[in-house]
């Protein structure tokens, strides 16, 4: 289009009729959205064309130009927001671009007579200004992107060219009425005339011979005596092909291959980000003699079946196969593919008196002397072309994936391939081919993560019409089985109409599922619940869960959610699933402090079991870089299941005969669905795109118990969901409003739940271990104890390592917001359970401890017992701390204490001395008891 602007001057001075807003430009608009229908190349220069002609009006036009499209683009957007029928994804848009022009109109940004030094700018969602965030002229900060005046012609150009593809796409839906229309002579006479100003710009003669006066007219009637054929035109020559660079993607499809399967999605957005054509045959044998037309286009590179991706543009392409001096490249590893000008492709398979390119690719990849004899090369460097197998890790060596100017690309052996094939012999190839394609088919910026998937920063529509059926599965003994079901309580009904599935098959929990059970009946406005127990016995869990889907499939739901017992999952993770609408899609949890987490994004090519990916860990890390959706090899925990898929699979958690039958840490079930969705072509996705979506548990070695105080170590997260104070958090990240001060240099801070405190008390009754008061202490290293207690030591209860990891990460930071001068470097503290009652040791004396800072924390709710108040005399004031509160205060000369008697019921009390002993001592809790 510039070069249409140097050569018609007169452009300039006409330039207001170029978008003049009439109903005469809009219909045009619409005419050329047709024409342009059966080409994406086409499509993406009308786009270029139109959009460079209305920043030449913009630019030309000055001020009123822009205030004019502004206020035009407003009340358009308007008008159709409240008349017309819209799909979720175009009115989205039209939201997003009306609340950035009100923003304009608001703002003095139309006025401003110095945009490079003014202060105006608008904040906007960055979708709407892809190609300024691409062009890296503004920074993406929680989705959004802050447009100075200075850019305010590139934003509307920007809106004016997302409207316009998306209206080329919305067409693009409606394939029978756009082929009415093309009928219409008319049109068909104006798409011709348009593709003769196509093809004379890729051809580099782009000239338009415009009169002194554009019409609408005028435009409509240039080169309209044309006779061109949109897609039997035919390129003169193979030179012309390959100076023109025309690159041809074929696909073959093998028999059991179905299409629109997960990988050839893959294959076609890799297409479309370098904007290739790809032409997906209906048969694996793809012809290859003159006749099938081959000889149109400069470079043929061929696919047996959709497994590969393409990672170069069509001039990086050419550029590297001249490169090599070979007239066809074979990946290596026997695949059956290549890429070769085409004129020799169809000389070469005349010359061996082959028919397809799949046999052509085969006779030339077995015999060496072949290859000399036409000039064909393996590409054993990764220069052009490499074969994903089970030989190749991510990570190693030979292969990395890098950020390159700004891109993601995978660098195989210091060279970046334009084409990637995997081997359809290896399960590890095909697995990591769909891995590493999430960075290099576009979707994810290496800054900013997901190029344009929903996430936290977003609004999601949470309402779900569909009926949706959850089936929830107990299956093994675990730690905090309350905490997990109620999560799912939580979550609330995700769909319009819900059906629960529960089973279990531990039968020591049935009162635990039963409380469950009724909690959904009282909570939720459920259609259905379904209640199965294992009673005794032990059924397969794959006839189980068979069955679950046979149920949902024949009450005709939407979707079908999976939440296994041993997965916590935070408030609307269910309904965000739904409403994000990929046919498979996972949260990503991790077992908590552990590698393992729900999903899997590799194949190990020896078991041929899941495997972890070289990216697993910067995924679960959650930040801003990698946030987004990805494909995994396997899912396990919680998921959804769109109908679509289910009614597609048969008994899907039965293992077939070539999934492996010996695994430690997935269940066979796991197994057998992965296996089905992957041999389906079905995408399993996991996003973490929303952070903080719950966690799995860790159950490895778990033996059933009646608390689950020891699991801290194990289970961090869900130890201080199921015993933190619901304050806890908000304290440790420095909020101290509901921080008590009850006298000088006294803290009662809330740290711990009732729970906790029952489980404690519980616990020591169970050990009944206590000590007599007596100051001859023989469990202390010099055998006295100034002011004895009846008591139990932690390490007597099996709590010293949680008390050591509670005191490193809970106690110490309560002490440095309570106490900052103190130190903190030292050893553990000593620490006991006491017992005061009436008739054995009702309280203390006054009395100082031999600590820094002592920690009191009442185990016994306030109303069960009567007396029991710790008072200091010389601060003048009692506390009767709240059951599961630390009660801090100084041990030594300044603070005294009295422990008044108890004088009805029983005071079960935690005491911490910190600081009770030197470093020179030996750690009580690891004294022989």
């Amino acid at each position: 289009m510039k070069k249409i602007f140097i050569t018609n001057p007169n452009l300039t001075l006409n330039s207001e009729c170029l978008i003049d807003g009439s109903q005469r430009d809009r219909t045009s608009h619409f005419i050329l959205r047709y024409a342009s229908m059966k080409s994406k190349s086409f499509q993406i220069f009308l786009t270029d064309a139109e959009t460079c002609l209305f920043q030449h009006r913009l630019v030309k036009g000055g001020q009123a130009a822009i205030k004019l499209s502004v206020k035009t683009l407003r009340r358009h957007t308007c008008y159709a927001l409240k008349h017309q029928v819209l799909s979720f994804h175009h009115q989205e848009l039209l939201e997003k671009i009306q609340e950035a022009v009100d923003q304009i109109l608001k703002s003095s940004m139309l006025e401003c007579e110095n945009d490079h030094t003014c202060h105006h700018f608008v904040r906007v969602p960055w979708t709407v200004v892809a190609s300024l965030v691409k062009d890296r002229l503004v920074v993406v900060q929680k989705g959004k992107v802050d447009i100075p005046c200075k850019f305010l012609i590139r934003f509307l150009c920007s809106i004016f060219s997302a409207l316009l593809a998306h209206g080329i796409e919305e067409l693009s839906s409606q394939s029978s009425d756009y082929e009415m229309a093309l009928s219409d002579q008319r049109i068909s006479t104006i798409s011709k005339s348009l593709r003769n100003l196509f093809m004379s710009k890729y051809g580099g003669n782009c000239k338009l011979k415009i009169p002194v006066l554009i019409t609408h007219r005028d435009i409509e009637n240039e080169n309209n005596d044309s006779e061109v054929n949109l897609e039997t035109e035919k390129i003169k020559s193979s030179d012309d092909a390959r100076e023109n660079t025309i690159v041809r993607v074929i696909v073959g499809n093998e028999e059991g291959w179905r299409k629109g399967r997960v990988e050839e999605q893959q294959l076609l957005a890799s297409a479309r980000r370098r904007n290739f054509e790809v032409q997906i045959q209906e048969a694996a044998e793809v012809p290859c003699e003159a006749e099938s037309g081959l000889g149109k286009y400069g470079i043929i590179v061929f696919f047996p079946r959709a497994e590969g991706i393409i990672t170069a543009s069509a001039e990086m392409l050419k550029e590297k196969l001249t490169a090599t001096s070979a007239n066809i490249i074979l990946p290596q590893g026997n695949v059956n593919g290549l890429i070769g000008w085409s004129d020799y492709v169809i000389k070469v398979a005349k010359t061996l008196g082959v028919t397809s390119l799949a046999s052509l690719a085969q006779q030339l990849y077995r015999s060496s002397k072949l290859r000399s004899q036409h000039n064909v090369q393996i590409d054993a460097i990764g220069s052009v072309t490499y074969t994903l197998d089970d030989y190749s890790h991510i990570g190693s060596d030979e292969l990395q994936v890098a950020v390159i100017e700004g891109s993601y690309e995978l660098i195989v052996k210091e060279n970046v391939p334009c084409i990637l094939f995997a081997s359809n012999e290896s399960a590890h190839g095909r697995a990591l081919l769909l891995a590493v394609s999430d960075y290099l088919v576009g979707t994810h910026h290496p800054e900013h993560g997901c190029v344009s998937c929903k996430t936290v920063d977003d609004s999601v529509q949470l309402n779900v019409t569909h009926t949706v059926m959850v089936g929830v599965f107990i299956t093994r003994p675990q730690p905090f089985l309350e905490e997990t079901l109620s999560s799912i309580v939580r979550n609330g009904s995700p769909g319009k109409h819900t059906h629960f599935f529960v089973y279990n098959q531990v039968e020591e929990y049935s009162k635990r599922v039963s409380v469950f059970i009724e909690s959904l009946e009282t909570l939720g406005n459920y259609m259905n619940i379904t209640y199965l127990e294992a009673s005794g016995m032990n059924p397969d869990i794959t006839s189980i869960k068979n069955m679950a889907l046979k149920e949902c499939l024949r009450i005709k739901c939407g979707w079908y959610v999976n939440v296994e017992a041993y997965a916590f999952i935070n408030p609307d993770v269910i309904p965000t699933l739904l409403s994000l609408d990929h046919p498979v899609i996972a949260p990503a949890l991790r077992v908590q402090n552990w590698t393992p987490a729900s999903f899997w994004r590799e194949i190990d090519a020896t078991a041929l079991i899941p495997a972890y990916s070289w990216d697993h860990s910067k995924l679960l890390n959650e930040t801003q870089d990698v946030r987004g959706y990805w494909h995994s090899s396997c899912i396990r925990g919680v998921y959804a299941v769109r109908h679509d898929v289910l009614e597609r699979l048969s008994d899907p958690y039965t293992l077939s005969q070539k999934h492996p039958k010996t695994f430690s840490y997935i269940d066979s079930s796991d197994i057998a669905f992965c296996g089905a969705l992957r041999d389906n072509g079905f995408p399993m996705v996991v996003t973490n795109a929303f952070p903080n979506s719950g966690v799995l548990l860790n159950i490895t070695h778990y033996k059933m118990k009646e608390n689950n105080l020891d699991q801290y170590a194990s289970n961090p997260v869900i130890w201080m969901v199921a015993y933190g104070h619901k304050e806890l958090q908000n304290i440790l990240g420095g909020n101290i409003s509901v921080v008590k001060r009850p006298c000088h240099e006294v803290y009662e801070i809330p740290v711990f739940n009732e729970l906790f405190a029952y489980d404690m008390v519980h616990l020591a009754k169970k050990k009944n271990k206590w000590s007599p008061a007596v100051k001859r202490d023989p469990r202390k290293e010099f055998g006295v104890e100034p002011v004895p207690t009846v008591d139990q030591l932690l390490s007597q209860l099996g709590l010293d390592t949680l008390f050591n990891s509670l005191n490193q990460n809970v106690f110490a930071s309560l002490q440095k917001l309570c106490y900052p001068f103190t130190n903190l470097n030292y050893p553990t503290p000593y620490s006991l359970v006491a017992r005061f009652k009436p008739n054995e040791l009702p309280g203390l004396p006054s009395h100082h401890d031999a600590s820094v800072v002592t920690f009191y924390m009442n185990l016994t709710p306030k109303d069960e017992y009567e007396g029991g108040e710790v008072e200091f005399p010389q601060q003048e004031c009692r506390v009767k701390s709240e059951v599961g509160h630390l009660l801090l205060f100084p041990g030594r000369m300044t603070h005294p204490k009295i422990l008044h008697n108890v004088t009805d019921g029983i005071l079960y009390k935690v005491i911490i001395f910190s600081e009770a002993f030197s470093s020179d001592e030996k750690n009580p809790f690891s004294q022989k008891q």
